[in-house]
Parts: C-alpha cells; structure tokens; sequence
C-alpha cells in the first residue's frame, strides 16, 4: 500500500527533521506547493524565519549565493543602482502598508499552527532521542504533522484542501 501512495503521490524532498528549522522550511515548502495565499506564506516567514530558506532555489546555499549575486552586481552599477533599488524599495513598503492588516490575522493563524507543530515536535524528537522511535518512524510522523499543519493553514483560507487531501482524514 505504502508504495501505491508513493506511486499517486508527488514526490516530496524531506528536509533536516532533525531540528526544528528543517520542518518549518518543509511546511514552506508544502504551503507554495498548495498554493497558499502569498500573504500567508510571508506570514509563515515574519514568524519563523527559517522558513524563508524554501523560497530560494538552493536553500541555505541558494539565498547565501543570491545575497553575493545580489551585492556584486549592484557594486558593479555604482550610482546607477540606485534607481531601480529605491524603486523596489518604494513597491516593497507600498506592499506592506496595503497588506499590513491582513498580515496580523493571518500572523496570528500561524502562530497558532506552529506553537502546536512545536510541541508535537519536541515530543517526537524526545521519543526519537531517547531510542523508542526509529528515524523511519519519526520522519513518517513529522511528514504527517507537516501535512496536518499545511492542510489547517490552507483551509483557513477557505481553499480546497491539498490534492489527494480531505477535511476528515484525522
């Protein structure tokens, strides 16, 4: 059966369960993969900035690499970086005062969200640590609480649960 499910399902890159970060960065991941509201996504990273590593290509390494990127080449255009940077500067914080007020209800959904998902990891990592629970075993489980955690956000926003998802799956 497990392999049936691996058949129907997308193929998921388990991250570092090993810590905390590792499963936070996953619910990012599995929240873009869902297609959650953007405002729920930025929400997810202005409460665990962990996360914000799924949303560049690479990672760690990637967002490490872009800031490089990033500061050679506006190192390269001297003065004349500075247009186009005040632009993006001014587009950044007009954003941010049009969607400051939905970004508290929806802060305070993913704190909720990711209070629970710490408590559950914590228990789950003891168990581990403490030999009762295989890694086999432990990873299942934080994939399911990733799961459960992705599938409350994304209907708190009133859409369609994940594909192959459904509200009664306890």
């Amino acid at each position: 059966m497990r392999r049936n499910l691996e058949l129907a399902s997308a193929k998921r890159r388990r991250g570092d369960y090993r810590r905390l970060e590792g499963v936070v960065e996953q619910l990012c991941h599995e929240l873009v993969r869902a297609r959650a509201p953007a405002v729920r996504v930025a929400a997810l990273v202005l409460e665990a900035p962990a996360a914000a590593r799924a949303l560049v290509w690479g990672g760690q390494r990637g967002a490490e690499l872009s800031g490089v990127a990033v500061a050679v080449a506006l190192r390269a255009m001297g003065r004349a970086a500075f247009g186009p940077f005040g632009v993006g500067v001014a587009t950044l914080g007009l954003t941010w005062l049009v969607a400051r007020r939905a970004l508290g209800g929806e802060r305070q959904r993913v704190r909720s969200q990711l209070d629970h998902l710490r408590r559950e990891f914590v228990i789950l990592r003891q168990r581990w640590l403490d030999g009762s629970l295989s890694r086999e075993a432990r990873d299942d489980a934080v994939d399911l609480l990733i799961d459960q955690a992705a599938l409350a956000l994304t209907e708190a926003a009133g859409q369609e649960p994940m594909p192959g998802r459904t509200g009664d799956d306890g």
